[in-house]
């Protein structure tokens, strides 16, 4: 099975550290994990990635005040990455940030390395998951 491309923004660094980890052992070819979506965006410009995780709760050092933010900027200059947003709270406890940003993939932590690569597969492939 082909390894799509994904980019990691998770501004907590262990666990970034941990889910990079996780991806190059499964043999995804290029991963990279960035602390927040300000570098995301320089990365895209540069080294295009399929997929984008992206942590909604992001730091407020960042440019953005939330991932949803960031993510409606990254949609419209990379219209072609695919994003799975991920956070500890559940998805409709993020209806004010999200304020009806579409959704196609998310992953709440904690998840496993099976879901983490379903979801990955999933979004690479353009199939929506089932909520």
């Amino acid at each position: 099975m082909r390894r799509p491309s994904v980019l990691l923004v998770e501004d907590n660094a262990q666990l970034g550290s941990v889910l990079r980890r996780i991806l190059v052992h499964l043999d995804f070819e290029q991963v990279e994990h960035l602390t927040t979506a300000r570098a995301a965006l320089v990365a895209l410009r540069t080294r295009p990635a399929e997929v984008l995780l992206l942590d909604v709760s992001l730091s407020p050092v960042d440019a953005f005040p939330h991932g949803f933010a960031a993510a409606r900027e990254i949609v419209r200059l990379f219209p072609a990455t695919r994003i799975i947003f991920t956070s500890g709270y559940a998805l409709g406890d993020l209806e004010p940030e999200r304020a009806g940003f579409p959704v196609a993939h998310f992953l709440l932590k904690p998840f496993t390395p099976s879901e983490l690569v379903a979801t990955i597969h999933r979004a690479a492939n353009g199939d929506a998951d089932s909520r």
